[in-house]
């Protein structure tokens, strides 16, 4: 039988789970799918945060609790501090839309305090 002779691959062999050659640069690239995968997970989290923000309002006289931000710390703590930014964004924008009646200040005030405990627990 003759082989074929194909090129080294610097991630690995010419199987999956062989190990890289030596000498090589082991340097990971995301691929579509993790990308893709990422984004998806990214995306529940945003709508679970604003279901918990919708279903579980606790509210005493002029403190409310919004328990969306654990939600999105434990995105931001799961796949870093971007994600946690981003889902900062899309939630509050979200519920500016919907349930806000404090306006463009709610949401850019909701988005500070979102921001600030998500990315600094993610770090």
């Amino acid at each position: 039988m003759k082989k074929d002779k194909c090129l080294p691959r610097p991630f690995g062999g010419f199987f999956i789970g062989t190990p890289p050659l030596k000498g090589t640069i082991m340097k990971r690239t995301s691929t579509t799918t993790e990308r893709t995968k990422k984004l998806a997970a990214v995306a529940m989290l945003c709508a679970l945060a604003y279901i918990v923000s919708f279903c579980f309002p606790i509210k005493v006289q002029f403190l409310t609790f919004d328990a969306k931000d654990a939600v999105i710390a434990i995105g931001g703590m799961l796949f870093g501090p971007l994600a946690a930014i981003v889902m900062s964004i899309i939630v509050p924008f979200m519920e500016f839309l919907t349930l806000s009646d404090t306006g463009i200040y709610g949401l850019i005030m909701n988005f500070l305090s979102s921001a600030a405990f998500s990315v600094t627990a993610s770090l």
